[in-house]
């Protein structure tokens, strides 16, 4: 793939984009609740309602994989249809530039690995750690593009953003998705999923 010349295109539309927020399934119900003067809501709705068959995971897998992760894997699928892009029948190169909070959902499976009998640590090490943050979603969804991990405190999200633009001008995809997840749910024990003891924000976006 050839760069792109920066003296004739720098230009960037964001032509697809999904998020769910504490309080608001979608950008729309953010945009509602905005209009009518409200905060965010307490907790992420349906953070448990995960169609772990759609991305090809046992219900073992989708139970041991970090909740934050789950939402950015299904926002970045939401992101892509929004904006019309098949990743297995197109021709984009997609990319991914994510990040997400560190949690103690690690922590609560391997105190409950006892529970687990289809977990090891190994396999919790996977479904949790944010090395596979971006990964995850670029190998479920059939992306082809860098697939990277961005932490940075507080500017992780613009980071995100930044880091995706840049890889478009320089011709590394020819649609970025950046995206951050955060949430702090754990389960109150394997196999019953309480909601989010915090809310959950995950947003993502492609050229």
């Amino acid at each position: 793939m050839n760069a792109i010349d920066p003296a004739h295109d720098t230009q960037v539309a964001v032509v697809g984009m999904a998020a769910r927020f504490p309080g608001a399934a979608d950008i729309d119900g953010y945009r509602q609740r905005t209009l009518r003067g409200e905060g965010p809501g307490p907790v992420l709705e349906d953070a448990y309602a995960f169609d772990n068959a759609y991305f090809g995971l046992s219900p073992g897998e989708a139970l041991i994989t970090d909740p934050q992760q789950r939402v950015l894997l299904e926002c970045v699928a939401h992101a892509l249809q929004d904006a019309a892009v098949d990743p297995v029948r197109g021709e984009e190169v997609i990319g991914v530039y994510a990040g997400a909070c560190t949690t103690a959902y690690a922590a609560h499976l391997r105190r409950e690995i006892g529970r687990l009998p289809h977990a090891d640590d190994w396999q919790i090490r996977i479904a949790t750690g944010p090395d596979f943050l971006a990964a995850r979603p670029a190998y479920k969804l059939g992306l082809t593009g860098p697939a990277v991990t961005v932490q940075g405190a507080g500017a992780t999200m613009p980071i995100a953003v930044h880091s995706a633009v840049q890889a478009l001008l320089a011709g590394d995809c020819t649609s970025p998705s950046p995206g951050r997840s955060r949430s702090a749910p754990r389960p109150t024990r394997p196999g019953v999923p309480r909601r989010p003891s915090a809310g959950a924000v995950s947003s993502s976006s492609s050229r």
